[in-house]
Parts: structure tokens; sequence; C-alpha cells
């Protein structure tokens, strides 16, 4: 039997598989104390009794057998793919977003889904510094979470940039292809992945990506994608500054990851069993 996480039915005593998609909630805790406590026991629990733990990226593989004690020979690692997204067409009336949202320039897009990613702060840094040299560039929040969080919308007062931030959070599905396609850049910020699902929407629409340069984007992007320093706001800045006009082709669609090799992979280490 394969699980995904750390659940595992009550009573289940027949051998098993678990894949870990990441460790975020360990490294970057988003529920209480006690849910934490609660959730590394149950994780231990369920690593302890399977057969092998198997990871999406091998920076996370490496945490696994350091931060918790897991043996090296229990785990492993899969490749993972960019699960199908089905896109929309253009709609029968022509949405222009600029002038939808009164813009008087370019915009980029964030969108982590639900998630806020660690390292957001310092993209409102970047685009303050880009203020200060006389760039305006606009930026669109479509992540659900942010839009919420009222730290970061106090950044963006103190940094005096709340005329260039829209938090949008969800879109219509509908009107996603004009926000993607007239879009200059999609930007994430995430300071630790397993695989960059986010990426998925962008990917889709075929969007230019900034992403920060950590192992386990680069390892599966290659120089398919833009890359910032995460812990420099000068080099986003400078990165930014100089690559936003580029014109850039894209070349998602040399990707090797599909759901056929993970489920190889998967197999394999299932057989080794038997």
């Amino acid at each position: 039997m394969i699980f995904f996480d750390s659940h595992i039915p009550s009573g289940y005593s027949w051998e098993y598989i678990v894949i870990l998609q990441d460790l975020k909630e360990l490294f970057f805790p988003k529920k209480k104390w006690i849910q934490r406590k609660f959730y590394s026991m149950r994780l231990r629990r369920a690593i302890s009794k399977s057969i092998h733990v198997l990871m999406l990226d091998s920076e996370s593989a490496m945490e696994l057998n350091e931060s918790l004690d897991v043996s090296e020979d229990k785990i492993g690692t899969i490749p993972w793919f960019f699960p199908f997204y089905k896109t929309w067409g253009e709609i029968p009336v022509t949405l222009n977003i600029k002038s939808k949202l009164n813009l008087r320039g370019e915009y980029i897009i964030y969108d982590s889904g639900n998630e806020l990613h660690n390292n957001f702060e310092r993209v409102l840094k970047a685009l303050k510094n880009l203020k200060d040299r006389g760039i305006i560039l606009y930026l669109l929040v479509l992540c659900e979470e942010t839009t919420k969080d009222l730290d970061i919308r106090s950044k963006v007062i103190e940094y005096k940039i709340w005329d260039q931030i829209h938090f949008l959070g969800t879109i219509p599905k509908e009107e996603e292809y004009y926000y993607y396609t007239q879009s200059l850049w999609v930007v994430f910020s995430s300071i630790y992945e397993s695989f960059p699902f986010h990426f998925t929407k962008a990917i889709a629409y075929n969007c230019r990506i900034f992403a920060n340069n950590i192992p386990a984007i680069s390892s599966v992007m290659g120089d398919r994608i833009y890359y910032l320093d995460p812990l420099s706001v000068h080099n986003m800045s400078d990165t930014l500054e100089h690559t936003l006009w580029k014109s850039a082709a894209t070349n998602y669609y040399t990707l090797p990851y599909s759901p056929v090799l993970s489920a190889l992979k998967l197999s394999e280490y299932i057989e080794a069993k038997n």
C-alpha cells in the first residue's frame, strides 16, 4: 500500500510505502505548537513502520535522514511531475487587464496558490528599490493567504508602494488567460520547495518565470527560467531591472517529467521489496 504524508489508517498492519511531498511543516510550521507536536509524532510513527519513505527531492531526503534520524536505506527519491492544468482560452469579449485595474505600466504576477512564501517581503523590497531607480512595476498578488496577511500589507505601506501592489486573491477562472498571458513575468519567492508545483499555471500559460535559486527548483527547471538570489534584495532588484524587458522564449515542453516516469520509479521500489 502507498500512503501520502503521515495519514496511515489506525490499526493498519500491512507493509506500506510513504511518499512525503516535503518537510515544510517541520521547517516552516503554520500549525500551532500542540498541532505541530502531534504532527511530528504521527509522522515519525508512520515512517518507523514503513518499508520506504520517498521524497520528491534529494535535499529533503538528506534532511529527513539528519533531522528525523531515518536510515539512508529506507529513504528514496522519486521524480514527480507537473499536474495537467486545463487552461481557458480566449473568451468572446477581450479583457485588457491594465485597463481593468487602471495600471499605467507593466505588471508581474505573484501566485503561490493558498500559500504565502517565506521570502515574499524581499520581493516587496526589490520593487521599492526599482521604484527608487525610477522603474514602476506593478505586482498582482493572486495568493489567497497573502491577501489576508496584515504584516505584508503594513510592509507595502512602509515601503510606499501601495499604489503598485494589487491584492486580488483568487481571480475568476475564465479571466486567467488574460491575467497570465498579458503579464510581463510570473515571480515566485519560495526559499524551500520539494518540487515546484506552484509553477503549474505559469507553465500552462507559457509565462516567463522568475524564481529563487534553490536546488529543488534549479534541478527541475534548469535554464528554462531566470533565477533570483533568495538572500539578496540587491541581486533581486538588479536581476529584475536588467531582465524584465528581455525577449526570452520559453521551452517548458522539454521538461522531462511525467506521470509515467514517476510510476516507473515507484514500481522499482515496490519490486525491490518483492
